[in-house]
């Protein structure tokens, strides 16, 4: 099978009227009229696309779960059985609905479509399929939309794509795309296996003495590998934001072990940061998904990153806050633009750009109306999640 990446840019924004048109409909096209329809994975996506699918197809919908524990059982009012079990009795005549969607390696789609098959089960589809027809509650996902709303930016598409510095970028620009108009899961290219952020056109590209920014800071990930990556020595100063109090605790634990010498260049703050400063609530879950909850009052501080720098110099940039980069990216519009003119420093940026269904094209573009320069894109997990917009004011 050809790789999604294989069609032009062109061939696929011309579909886009044709793909709004058919997504509402489109699983009901390949089920027919009386097939099952089992969801596999009982999790929250599977539990929450069972709600809006009882009413149309009652008795016909099941559950396939890999958990033993919840074989025989129920979930949501819905019978649950195993991949062998659900694959020995519709293997032949239903649909397999793969409601798992996650980062994680063993849940790529193709891993678990190949299982299926492997059981026997003859149809198996994307959860977007069926996402499709429910769009207005279930959509957007992540990175997963619908065409329509891709439909007025066809333009801005088109001058992302023409300004990627590498021929992996674009396939990759290509797969986020084809994710919100034909789910192309089972063909997607494979992910980096290096450190996340710190890919070697990065490494590169740091100087020997780094003041670096990491917004989502969580528990210490980032600065781990910025440790493992560099070494302690060639990080001068370092920045971390995490507003989640959980997840601020372990980042402290994670710095209360460090040595003295290398805790006291490391600043962290439990702060959101955005465009403008205030305070923002968190919908806290002490987890890597933690997120500010829009329209909601709070208490937990929000900083612009061109107030804490102050004007000074940023060597690399790095944000994963759930859907927030825009808004801090804004907020960092002076760290940014500039360039350390006398030694030719440049700012690296590491975005993350699988949150919402336009940050592939959307960031990119905040980002150049801001500055120039060239961008990678490199996508770190399985089906699209971890996928990262490195930008960089230096020619390759």
């Amino acid at each position: 099978m050809k790789n999604a990446t294989d069609k032009s840019l062109e061939t696929i924004l011309s579909g886009l009227e044709a793909a709004a048109l058919s997504q509402p409909c489109l699983f009901d096209r390949i089920r027919g009229e009386h097939a099952p329809v089992i969801l596999y994975g009982a999790g929250h996506t599977g539990r929450e696309l069972a709600l809006r699918m009882r009413e149309d197809y009652g008795d016909r919908l099941f559950f396939a779960d890999r958990r033993p524990d919840l074989w025989g059982g129920q979930v949501g009012g819905l019978p649950v059985l195993s991949p062998a079990e659900a694959a020995r009795r519709h293997g032949r005549d239903g649909v397999f609905v793969i409601t798992v969607f996650n980062r994680e390696p063993d849940c790529a789609y193709a891993a678990i479509v190949g299982e299926l098959g492997r059981l026997g089960a003859a149809r198996c589809v994307p959860w977007a399929l069926a996402a499709w027809k429910y769009a207005d509650a279930l959509l957007p996902r992540y990175f997963l939309g619908s065409a329509k709303d891709i439909l007025p930016f066809r333009e801005e598409i088109r001058r992302v794509f023409a300004a990627l510095a590498d021929a992996r970028s674009r396939a990759v620009f290509l797969e986020l795309l084809e994710a919100s108009l034909t789910a192309p899961f089972d063909r997607l290219s494979a992910w980096e296996t290096g450190p996340q952020y710190f890919i070697p056109e990065v490494l590169q590209r740091l100087p020997e003495r780094c003041r670096m920014v990491d917004c989502g800071a969580y528990d210490g990930d980032t600065l781990r590998d910025a440790l493992a990556c560099l070494g302690a020595e060639r990080i001068g100063e370092y920045h971390a934001f995490e507003p989640d109090r959980e997840n601020f605790a372990r980042l402290q634990a994670f710095v209360a072990g460090l040595p003295v010498d290398v805790r006291a260049r490391i600043s962290c703050y439990q702060a959101a940061v955005g465009e403008k400063e205030g305070f923002v609530a968190m919908n806290s879950e002490g987890t890597e998904a933690s997120f500010v909850a829009t329209g909601v009052a709070g208490d937990i501080p929000c900083m612009t990153l061109d107030s804490v720098l102050a004007g000074r110099h940023c060597d690399f940039l790095k944000m994963d806050i759930e859907g927030s980069e825009k808004d801090a990216l804004r907020g960092a519009s002076a760290v940014l633009a500039k360039r350390e003119r006398e030694r030719e420093r440049e700012s690296i940026l590491a975005i993350s750009v699988y949150h919402r269904p336009d940050d592939f094209f959307a960031i990119p573009l905040c980002i150049k109306a801001l500055r120039g320069g060239h961008g990678l894109f490199r996508k770190h997990c399985a089906n699209l999640f971890d996928t990262v917009y490195y930008h960089f004011q230096a020619g390759f």
